[in-house]
């Protein structure tokens, strides 16, 4: 039966979910919030660095497209940095506070 083994990947794909929250609960580092425009066509963009060796690119990842949704902007992961367009640095600090992390930087 074809279907039973959906649920069974449904049931690891909600383990994996669980799995990316709870390194945030144990990991608690400092980032850091800088704005840019250099080389964007005049465009701002905030980035927010400093994520410790500890998270994994996936949960960076999954951060970003958390952020992402409640700052209402675009954005991309690169080289372990988070790169959210638009000029919200408010939003994206009690963004990251909320999940645990200091942040530091405008």
């Amino acid at each position: 039966m074809p279907f039973s083994e959906l649920q069974i990947e449904g049931a690891f794909l909600e383990e994996k979910l669980t799995s990316l929250e709870e390194p945030l609960a144990k990991i608690s580092g400092r980032l850091i919030l800088t704005k840019e425009r250099a080389h964007r066509a005049g465009k701002t963009v905030l980035i927010v660095r400093g994520f410790s060796a500890e998270i994994s690119a996936e949960v960076i990842n999954s951060l970003a497209k958390e952020a992402k949704i409640a700052c209402g902007c675009g954005g991309t992961v690169i080289n372990r940095n988070i790169e959210l367009q638009g000029n919200q640095p408010q939003r994206v600090r009690k963004f990251f506070e909320s999940k645990g992390f200091r942040v530091d930087g405008i």
